[in-house]
């Protein structure tokens, strides 16, 4: 789930689990993260996650409450666990690709052009976020998806990957069906890691305690970090204002410069000569009279 696709489109996610008890939610963010592991907001992750509706941004909401949530590790424990899945559905491209390459099917709930031009170029299967009202159901939605699309065109898109490599001269082992990527290799060399459980579902008091206390240390350092940031920007707002002042007085005093050198220049023209001379014979000429 993605804080902003559409309302629309979260409601009908976030209802999920009252229609199915075994729905898993499975964040991908640090901000998530904090709250999943220690039951803490990341006060340095964007704050607009927990502001948001139909969002899971709760220790009170579903899958908190039920421990049906799994954030994971790194990619062959998610991939490895995928495979166990009858469904993948959501608004992150990412979260749907994992569980496409574990051979589950993935839906996509597409807003934006970004997610919508990487679905349509990749064909995973895909409806507009749009689409979903809230009546909508899941079984109905599914209906007219063709969870087969990837296969039939993952060939081809992949065959024009390796050939823009080849135009270009890049150096790629992608035509080599003897040798191992180095990717892979260490991808498998990986130990598989099993997903964080939330906080809310441990029963085990000690780890409960020890998240916690590793959660608030950590908020609180990322606290006094924010609180420091904020003093040196203070700082250096101030020290802005000061110089704006500066520059403005500058820009007076220059423009008065500039109104007395034009007055200046102005009297020592022909006709400016000639005004002085002829004010100069009016005063002589009044004291002359007096």
């Amino acid at each position: 789930m993605t804080p902003k696709a559409p309302q629309q489109a979260l409601e009908f996610l976030h209802r999920l689990p009252e229609s199915f008890a075994d729905a898993t939610y499975i964040p991908q963010d640090f901000g998530d993260f904090s709250k999943v592991y220690s039951g803490m907001v990341d006060v340095s992750a964007n704050s607009f996650r927990d502001t948001v509706d139909n969002y899971p941004n709760s220790l009170t909401h579903a899958p908190f409450r039920t421990g049906n949530l799994r954030f994971y590790l790194n990619a062959p424990s998610w991939i490895e666990d995928m495979k166990s899945f009858d469904l993948s559905i959501g608004t992150r491209i990412h979260g749907n690709v994992l569980p496409t390459h574990a051979g589950t099917p993935s839906l996509t709930l597409m807003y934006g052009s970004r997610l919508k031009e990487l679905a349509d170029y990749h064909h995973l299967p895909r409806v507009l976020a749009a689409d979903v009202s809230l009546d909508t159901r899941l079984e109905e939605l599914v209906e007219g998806v063709d969870f087969h699309e990837p296969e039939k065109h993952h060939a081809e898109n992949f065959e024009r990957y390796v050939s823009f490599l080849d135009e270009n001269s890049i150096t790629h082992s992608y035509r080599r069906a003897d040798s191992e990527l180095v990717f892979d290799r260490r991808l498998r060399a990986m130990e598989p890691q099993p997903p964080i459980t939330p906080i809310t579902a441990l029963t085990d008091l000690d780890e409960i305690r020890e998240r916690i206390t590793l959660g608030h240390d950590i908020s609180r350092e990322k606290n006094v970090k924010q609180k420091d940031a904020i003093r040196r920007l203070r700082a250096e707002i101030s020290s802005l204002k000061d110089e704006k002042k500066a520059l403005r007085a500058e820009r007076d005093a220059a423009k008065k410069d500039a109104t007395a050198a034009r007055r200046l220049a102005a009297s020592r023209t022909p006709r400016g000569l000639a005004g002085r001379a002829k004010r100069k014979i009016q005063r002589t000429l009044r004291r002359g009279e007096q």
